[in-house]
C-alpha cells in the first residue's frame, strides 16, 4: 500500500483524482488545498510520494518543492498542473521534481499515467529506503558489537548502547531496560536523537521513566504517539563473549554470558 500526499488549491480534481487512484486498490491518498496545510500533515504523518499542483495561493507547487527538498526529504514529487510553459518544467526538475504531468485531455487517461509515474517512483525510493536502513543497521550492529567487547560495565555497555543506536541508527529514541517481575516495568530513557528532542524537549525526556515520556507524547502528538509508542520489555541481553566478564552483582538475576540465551522479552525500538 503506497500513501500519497495530494496537493491543489481545487477541490474538484483532488476528489477526482483521490477516488481513481484508490480504486485502483494500492493506494491511500490524503488531500489538502495548500503548501502550508501539506507541511503541517507531513510533521505528523509519512508518506510515499507527493503529488502538487502549480500554482496555489500562498505558495506554488515549486517552492512547497523547494521547501521539501530543503528538509532533507528526498520523498518523490510529482507535479501535476494545467501549467505548461517550458521554464517551469525546467525549474521543477532543477528544483528536485522526480516527474512534471500536464493536466491536459481525457482525464481518465491523465489519470492513469499519473498512476504509473506514482507508482515507478516510490517503488523505486522505497527500494533506496531498504538499501539505506539495511546499511545503517550494519553499521549500528558493528557500533554495539565494539561496544560489548569495551565496556565491561552494565550500566556503561547500556548507555552507550543507546548512544550508538541514537548515533550510527539514526532512531528517534532508544532504551534498554531489566525486566522485573516482580514489578510493572518503568523504563527510564538514556538518550534520544535531536528530531525527538524537538518535539518533547531533552529535559521531557531524557532520565524520565519511557511511561511518563509516551503519556506525554500521546497528549502533545497523538499521531506519532501512533507511530513510537508500541514500545514493550526489553529484556537483559544474552553475552556470548568470554572478554570482560560482568560481576554477578551487575545483572541481578541472570548468569553472566550466558551462551546462546536470548533476552526474556524483547522490546519494540521506534520504527527505522
Amino acid at each position: 500500500m503506497f500513501r500519497v500526499l495530494y496537493v491543489d488549491d481545487e477541490p474538484g480534481p483532488l476528489e477526482i483524482g483521490k477516488l481513481f487512484l484508490e480504486k485502483e486498490g494500492r493506494f491511500s491518498v490524503d488531500v489538502i488545498t495548500s503548501a502550508s496545510g501539506a507541511l503541517s500533515l507531513m510533521e505528523s504523518a509519512t508518506y510515499d510520494a507527493i503529488i502538487a499542483d502549480y500554482q496555489m495561493p500562498g505558495m506554488d507547487g515549486i517552492e512547497f518543492l523547494k521547501h521539501v527538498r530543503s528538509s532533507g526529504n528526498s520523498i518523490p514529487f510529482i507535479l501535476f498542473t494545467g501549467r505548461g510553459r517550458e521554464e517551469i518544467v525546467i525549474q521543477a526538475l532543477n528544483s528536485g521534481a522526480d516527474f512534471y504531468l500536464q493536466k491536459e485531455g481525457e482525464p481518465r487517461s491523465q489519470f492513469t499515467e499519473l498512476l504509473s509515474k506514482i507508482r515507478k517512483a516510490a517503488s523505486r525510493w522505497q527500494a533506496e529506503k531498504r538499501v539505506v536502513d539495511l546499511n545503517r543497521v550494519t553499521s549500528l550492529l558493528s557500533q554495539v558489537n565494539k561496544c560489548i567487547v569495551r565496556i565491561c560495565n552494565s550500566d556503561e555497555l547500556f548507555k552507550a548502547i543507546c548512544t550508538v543506536a541514537v548515533e550510527h541508527g539514526k532512531f528517534k529514541i532508544a532504551w534498554i531496560g531489566i525486566a522485573d517481575r516482580r514489578r510493572p516495568a518503568n523504563f527510564v530513557c538514556l538518550e534520544v536523537s535531536p528530531a525527538f528532542n524537538r518535539i518533547m524537549g531533552t529535559k521531557m525526556v531524557i532520565g524520565n521513566p519511557v511511561t511518563a515520556v509516551f503519556l506525554g507524547i500521546k497528549n502533545t502528538c497523538p499521531k506519532l504517539f501512533e507511530i513510537y509508542g508500541g514500545v514493550s520489555l526489553t529484556g537483559m541481553p544474552a553475552r556470548t563473549s568470554s572478554r570482560c566478564p560482568l560481576r554477578k552483582n551487575e545483572l541481578p538475576g541472570r548468569t553472566p554470558y550466558s551462551s546462546g540465551m536470548p533476552a526474556r522479552k524483547t522490546g519494540k525500538v521506534s520504527p527505522l
